[in-house]
């Protein structure tokens, strides 16, 4: 039972969560359990996705343009109803810390596309080998000698303990590997 001095804020939390979950376009836009956790907890880690038109995909400079206004429109929207975290240059998201209020006040923002909780997840072999399907490639004689493999990722910290060695400071043109062997470019 909340006490008397929470209770406002009790309720205010409770008729801001029906507002949403009612409302069938807000509830499209925030997504499961993000106003609850920024309720309960003050603030939670959010992935704000957000939509660019499609004039910006010209060219880089005028999608990374379309991305940063995108961006700017939503901080300026929230102010200290969000904590920003990652700010990208050229997918149109925000990663940062949300109040519930915040939440709400996007669920009916132009431009913004979803909210969702930013859970960490992890993986290993034994989790993505069977969806890569590596067993059939090997049981049809594929072993992956000679193939080129591209890997795209959120990005890197070049600064990173792991990444500061010779091969990798070199240009890519520079790098020689034997046959078969694992060549990173960056």
């Amino acid at each position: 039972m909340p006490t008397r001095a929470a209770l406002p804020a009790a309720l205010a939390t409770t008729a801001l969560l029906l507002h949403v979950l009612i409302t069938p376009s807000l509830a499209s836009t925030i997504g499961h359990g993000v106003i609850e956790s920024a309720s309960q907890s003050g603030m939670v880690r959010v992935m704000i996705f957000l939509e660019v038109p499609q004039a910006a995909a010209g060219s880089d400079k005028a999608a990374r343009d379309a991305v940063a206004a995108a961006q700017q429109e939503v901080l300026a929207l929230l102010g200290g109803d969000f904590t920003l975290q990652r700010r990208f240059k050229a997918i149109p998201a925000l990663a940062g810390n949300i109040t519930a209020s915040g939440a709400a006040r996007l669920a009916g923002a132009a431009g913004v596309v979803r909210v969702d909780l930013d859970e960490g997840g992890s993986a290993g072999m034994i989790q993505s080998l069977p969806l890569a399907n590596v067993d059939d490639m090997h049981a049809r004689g594929y072993g992956g000698l000679g193939a080129t493999v591209a890997v795209l990722d959120t990005g890197i910290n070049s600064g990173h303990a792991d990444l500061n060695d010779p091969l990798t400071a070199r240009p890519a043109s520079a790098r020689q590997t034997a046959p078969g062997a694992v060549r990173t470019v960056m």
